[in-house]
């Protein structure tokens, strides 16, 4: 996941907020690729991403356990699929998604069709890219109440095809309850089908500036996708030669609803009053468009940084843990050395997966190979004693041994359930 800073309050259960209450957790994919193998690299589609992640989480409460961070050599194809089919086998049916992607895009124009283009794809290849079409059945497919997908790449327009256009967006506290509850589907690209600016190196993309400047602008008050967007949209294509597009999208279950945005430690809205965007709209004509140095100033210090990078692994592994720990517990009753050698062979397979960033087959295949490599070492030293104490009916100690050991294998088989589970 990401090492970003851990959120002030827990979004397992729903969140309290003045005047109404925010529905089920937030998950975020945000996906970032500079260092492409084949195509041109760029030059700010990490620290776009790593943004995105680093403000959902300290500004908004996404929880650790549910951002997934991939950037560069991670983001394949395999490993982009992946992360899809584990937002639909995770998410719930009161959740909310947001999913990011800044990277090369491509539009054919024989088929009319645009994608998203991963870290191996050889250039021109179009077999090797991500059609809008599998991303349309991705959000489809998700159980959400709200998916929220944004994409800052080139011809990522094109997703929407002849979607509606949104009017003036409505505020108030009682606007955002009333949308936030019904499900929703919608979109932001950075362009239409057109190129798009990946702007100076080691600053965010014109879009992506704009995107973070209004979200780590937002401290006291709720906003809603159609806000954001208005305000996206109008400022990028202020300061430089594209336009944005964001909309409900078409023909992945959208109801009208809308996803809301809800910073930490925000106030009720005010129904009157000057809005948020007439304030940031000003502050951009007067040429106070800048990032303020005290909101992009690094919300951790490196001292901090693995407690909340482990924090955050062992949350997100919580249930393999639990796992570990319970065989380890019945099969070093079983046998002493066993409270040594079960949690070496799991903590060992679940570092190689983590240190080499094993996913999918090749996560199942490798877990599988190490366990069979273990039992065998297992039954090397206690095959003879598991025998003699299943044959012995007489002896209750011996019995209950069995009993202890078959315990061990039911954990260490549910161990590979939940660890093997969310990834395939």
């Amino acid at each position: 996941m990401t090492n970003t800073r851990a959120p002030v309050w827990d979004t397992e259960d729903d969140v309290d907020v003045p005047g109404f209450r925010l529905p089920g957790q937030r998950h975020l994919l945000a996906i970032g690729i500079d260092a492409y193998q084949d195509c041109t690299p760029l030059h700010n589609a990490v620290k776009d991403a790593s943004d995105i992640s680093e403000v959902l989480q300290s500004h908004y409460g996404f929880a650790a356990e549910n951002v997934c961070l991939i950037t560069d050599a991670e983001a394949t194809e395999e490993r982009i699929f992946a992360e899809f089919r584990r937002l639909v086998k995770r998410v719930k049916p009161e959740d909310s998604v947001l999913i990011f992607f800044s990277g090369h895009g491509h539009f054919d124009d024989d088929f009319k069709q645009g994608y998203w283009i991963p870290v191996d794809a050889k250039e021109g290849n179009i077999g090797d890219y991500i059609p809008n079409s599998e991303i349309s059945n991705t959000i489809r497919a998700i159980p959400s109440l709200h998916t929220f997908m944004i994409a800052d790449a080139c011809f990522s327009g094109s997703l929407f095809g002849q979607s509606r256009s949104i009017g003036s967006p409505g505020s108030g506290s009682s606007y955002h309850q009333r949308v936030s509850q019904i499900p929703s589907r919608w979109g932001l690209a950075s362009g239409r089908n057109e190129v798009v600016a990946d702007g100076e190196p080691g600053k965010n993309s014109p879009f992506s500036e704009s995107l973070i400047y209004y979200l780590r602008s937002q401290t006291d008050n709720s906003f809603c996708v159609s806000e954001l967007v208005q305000y996206v949209k109008t400022v990028t294509a202020n300061n430089a030669d594209q336009t944005p597009q964001g909309s409900p999208l078409r023909h992945v279950g959208d109801k009208g609803g809308e996803f809301v945005f809800m910073p930490l430690g925000a106030k009720e809205q005010q129904a009157d009053g000057e809005s948020r965007e007439q304030s940031l709209f000003k502050q951009s004509s007067a040429g106070s468009y800048s990032k303020p140095s005290s909101l992009y100033a690094a919300p951790m210090d490196a001292a901090s940084a693995p407690a909340f990078a482990l924090h955050s692994w062992a949350r997100t592994n919580a249930q393999a843990l639990s796992l570990v720990a319970w065989s380890t517990l019945f099969f070093g009753l079983w046998g002493p050395l066993m409270f040594l050698y079960v949690p070496l062979a799991l903590f060992g397979i679940m570092a190689v997966c983590e240190l080499y960033r094993l996913s999918g087959k090749v996560k199942t295949w490798f877990t599988f190979a190490a366990l069979l490599v273990a039992i065998l070492g297992f039954t090397t030293f206690y095959w003879e004693p598991l025998a003699a104490s299943a044959a012995n009916a007489d002896n209750w100690f011996n019995n209950h041994k069995v009993l202890v050991f078959s315990l061990g294998l039911m954990c260490l088989g549910g161990f590979l359930y939940f660890f093997l589970s969310d990834n395939d």
